[in-house]
């Protein structure tokens, strides 16, 4: 009986995984396609073609097999996650490579950051250079200390920025975040550009597309918290510990 479950678990598995890599690679070449035929080449352009082609469609593609929705906390009322009451730095826990197509989905105006490693993943990767997201060497010293500066820039302009605490994706999704593992980047962000941090906790993400790429069926939630202020580092990482695993508890 083991077997039999197990071989038609990893059937399972191998089809979704086929069918979302491929969804993957088609919405990425009409995210490009879109950019190319209508000429996007600054930031809101190409980011909208990013959030309303490639993700609209990977999301549409994995319907039969993913369900995704949206909640705000009863704490939370809709006027504190709308733009004209940022902008944001919207702070996610981070378990997943698709996390941040689930966050491209929330409806504000944003930029991003990324790791420069990723440059080189075919048209994503130089689209994310022209629309002049903040590109990150994480192992170099100069461009980690640009970071929070660059981010400050970008958000004077009204745009919202996407981030991820934890610095990296957890290995252990099932355990609390704990202040002790988070980078500095978002809360000074936060403080220096008296910016809001706003929490938003992704559950289920590490079992629909878990470690190399294997995806699975199952459904995620997005929860939107409760905003607060920064006034020095280590309270906001509690306070963002604090409303993750909050509502990660729900």
């Amino acid at each position: 009986m083991f077997y039999v479950v197990s071989f038609v678990k990893w059937s399972r598995r191998i089809l979704v995984t086929v069918w979302f890599w491929l969804g993957a690679a088609i919405g990425t070449l009409l995210m490009g396609a879109s950019c190319k035929i209508f000429g996007a080449n600054d930031h809101d352009s190409i980011t909208f073609y990013i959030e309303h082609v490639m993700a609209t469609f990977i999301e549409l593609w994995m319907t039969p097999f993913w369900s995704i929705k949206f909640m705000k906390l009863k704490t939370v009322s809709l006027e504190e996650i709308t733009d004209d009451k940022g902008p944001f730095v919207l702070a996610a826990n981070h378990n997943s490579i698709i996390d941040t197509l689930f966050m491209s989905m929330l409806k504000f105006r944003k930029t991003y950051t990324y790791n420069v490693k990723w440059s080189w993943v075919p048209i994503f990767g130089p689209l994310c250079g022209q629309a002049g997201y903040i590109g990150i060497d994480t192992k170099n010293a100069v461009s980690r200390g640009r970071v929070v500066d660059n981010v400050i820039s970008k958000m004077e302009q009204g745009y919202s920025v996407m981030y991820y605490p934890q610095g990296t994706r957890s290995k252990t999704p099932n355990v609390d975040i704990v202040s002790e593992d988070l980078k500095h980047g978002a809360f000074s962000i936060a403080m220096k550009g008296k910016y809001k941090i706003l929490p938003i906790a992704i559950k289920n993400s590490h079992k629909i597309l878990r470690p190399w790429g294997i995806a699975d069926i199952g459904e995620v939630e997005i929860i939107i918290g409760k905003s607060f202020t920064v006034d020095n580092i280590e309270d906001g990482k509690t306070n963002f510990c604090n409303a993750v695993n909050g509502a990660l508890r729900i």
